[in-house]
């Protein structure tokens, strides 16, 4: 039963005792009433609907501040509910935010890379342009046939450090080294990459190598002017 319902039976009780009191105290019979003059039957009336219609007002009122406090619950939920709603979004356009940062960085690193690929494609033209121009010694054309060439792109970060993926587009390397970050590997082959954990932040990577002949060479990379721990190909030569 709802709290209408109940004021309505409240209100049907108050009125049958009201009248039980007064044909009990007041000797009021419908056939005494009957019998009334015109004016006092209004002013009985009057005098006695009045009482109930005060009761009834007080009872409306009850029922409307009820009504006013579930409505304002509800605004209150509904309000809730919006702030939460409006965090939510928030939140989601901090991530977007992220990924989009996260995208510009790969964009970045990807660009980066295709510098790298191009200035090794550059210096390798450099080198057989100036190979072609020269009267070449059989020792020297060995020694051209037989050559690594490295190069290194950036693979992302860690809690440790940077990742970087060391490539040999050229022959066959053998006993690479690094100082710093301290790096060797015995062998790396046509077309094949190694990877490289460094925790430092060094200006440049220097690796020296041997090719299969014994000759020696080193290699220098250095960072790149972005600020975003890309390193460029500066020099390759034999030692």
């Amino acid at each position: 039963m709802n709290n209408s319902k109940f004021q309505y039976w409240i209100f049907i009780f108050i009125a049958f005792i009201y009248f039980l009191i007064l044909y009990h105290f007041f000797g009021v019979t419908l056939g005494k009433v009957k019998a009334l003059p015109a004016n006092e039957l209004g002013d009985f009336l009057a005098g006695t609907f009045s009482p109930l219609a005060f009761i009834f007002l007080i009872l409306g009122y009850l029922q409307n501040n009820r009504n006013i406090e579930q409505n304002t619950g509800a605004i209150t939920q509904q309000a809730i509910a919006l702030q939460q709603q409006a965090e939510s979004l928030k939140m989601q356009a901090q991530e977007l935010q992220i990924s989009n940062q996260a995208l510009q960085a790969q964009a970045i690193e990807l660009r980066n890379s295709v510098q790298q690929q191009m200035e090794q494609v550059r210096i390798s033209n450099e080198q057989l342009e100036y190979y072609r121009s020269k009267d070449l010694s059989d020792s020297e054309k060995e020694i051209l046939q037989v050559r690594p060439r490295l190069q290194l792109n950036r693979n992302g970060s860690s809690t440790s450090g940077d990742r970087f993926i060391l490539s040999n587009f050229g022959e066959e390397a053998l006993d690479i080294k690094c100082n710093r970050p301290v790096f060797n590997t015995p062998y790396l082959a046509k077309g094949k990459s190694c990877n490289i954990e460094a925790n430092i932040c060094a200006e440049f990577l220097e690796f020296q190598y041997k090719d299969k002949l014994g000759n020696q060479y080193k290699t220098r990379f250095e960072k790149g002017r972005d600020h975003l721990g890309m390193y460029d190909l500066k020099s390759s030569e034999i030692i």
